[in-house]
């Protein structure tokens, strides 16, 4: 009996030495993961000395404007009965070159590997081509842009400014060649930001489930998630709604209501793919937190790791603070990039074609190409970094 009870009482001792240590081990990686690794929150004092800080600030703040003005003209437009404005117009036209210059910038920060610019100049020499077969051969009830209108625009205010004397006329080829340039430059530029943002979204929807607890994302509102979900399928639902045949022909809207619309759908995206920048890129620095648990498990000594994998890991977690604020532009650049076309497409089809020597016409045309460049080669370059991440879930047995 004395020695069944010594028995007993060893068992019990080393039961709870055993569960002490699980309790010290637990603590220490609740430690680890909520004050190194994943409780990188993204707050202005822990982004501001981040590397391409700066474009990232303007490109908040040149949004922000262009939001105010926007609805500002709207009021003065419905309540004071003031039609004229020129500063959003031209600040609209301002952000589409903010937005361009960002997404150019990212490309040339020297952290991108010359692989991936690359391959960039590749996708818009193939996407040029392919732009111009739809430029040309695309009906005009599947497409929101018009090259001929910019045509016969152009040539109306050339006469018009020489008074005849000038023979020069643009061809409609000369406009849909441009068109088709800038659908292939937008496939280059939007190529990276695409994959990336896919990549934060797998990782955002797909979080480990003893992620849970240390992960910054983890905590994001039901709201904020259901935003980031509908932002990926907005843009092909915009290109599929703001084509003609799809809602203004058949509710027999005005050429002006038709305009208006499918602005709307296009500033919609924006606003969606905006208020993903932040749960995205929390979703990009957890990653560093997977990256520790899975060397760590995968160690042969899970107490403590070895020389070579403190380096890995390391090196991880260093390059993704130092590429927080650029993987936050490749985010934040795309939508503004959409939103500055479609209030561009708003304001400059309402503008009088004699009050700029440049007809209004050719701006809110150029500009609803690129918008709806945008959205189509985004989810192509989103659509086909999606298989290439998770190939299981396309082609699983």
């Amino acid at each position: 009996g004395g020695g069944g009870g010594g028995g007993r009482g060893a068992s019990s001792t080393s039961t709870s030495v055993a569960s002490s240590k699980q309790k010290k081990k637990a603590s220490a990686a609740r430690v680890m993961a909520t004050t190194t690794v994943a409780r990188v929150d993204l707050v202005h004092e822990t982004m501001m000395n981040r590397p391409m800080f700066e474009d990232l600030d303007i490109v908040a703040f040149v949004g922000f404007v262009l939001c105010a003005n926007a609805a500002a003209r709207w009021c003065a437009s419905r309540w004071l009965n003031a039609d004229k404005d020129s500063m959003t117009p031209t600040l609209a036209l301002f952000s589409v070159v903010i937005a361009m210059r960002a997404l150019i910038r990212t490309y040339a920060d020297r952290s991108t590997p010359g692989v991936e610019r690359q391959l960039s100049f590749l996708i818009g020499f193939l996407a040029w081509i392919a732009s111009t077969f739809i430029v040309f051969f695309a009906p005009s009830s599947a497409v929101v842009f018009n090259y001929s209108l910019v045509a016969d625009d152009i040539n109306a205010a050339l006469s018009t400014a020489a008074g005849g004397l000038i023979t020069l006329r643009v061809k409609a080829l000369h406009v849909g060649l441009t068109f088709a340039v800038f659908g292939g430059a937008v496939a280059g530029l939007i190529l990276s930001a695409a994959a990336r943002m896919v990549k934060s979204y797998t990782l955002f929807t797909q979080l480990p489930e003893w992620a849970m607890e240390y992960a910054g994302s983890a905590g994001c509102p039901h709201w904020r998630k259901f935003i980031v979900r509908t932002s990926f399928a907005l843009p092909l639902l915009t290109l599929v709604v703001s084509a003609p045949s799809m809602v203004s022909e058949p509710l027999g809207l005005s050429a002006e209501a038709a305009r208006d619309a499918q602005s709307a759908f296009f500033a919609l995206s924006a606003f969606a793919l905006f208020t993903s920048v932040q749960p995205l890129t929390q979703a990009f620095l957890d990653s560093g937190l997977i990256t520790w648990y899975e060397i760590k498990e995968g160690s042969a000594d899970k107490d403590r790791l070895s020389e070579r994998e403190r380096l890995v890991i390391g090196h991880r977690l260093d390059l993704t603070n130092h590429l927080v604020c650029k993987v936050a532009l490749q985010c934040a650049a795309p939508a503004l990039l959409l939103l500055a076309c479609s209030i561009a497409m708003w304001t400059y089809g309402d503008m009088d074609a004699s009050a700029s020597f440049i007809p209004p016409s050719v701006i809110a045309e150029s500009c609803a190409c690129i918008a709806w460049f945008t959205c189509l080669y985004g989810c192509l370059a989103g659509g086909v970094a999606m298989v290439v991440i998770q190939p299981e879930a396309f082609f699983a047995r």
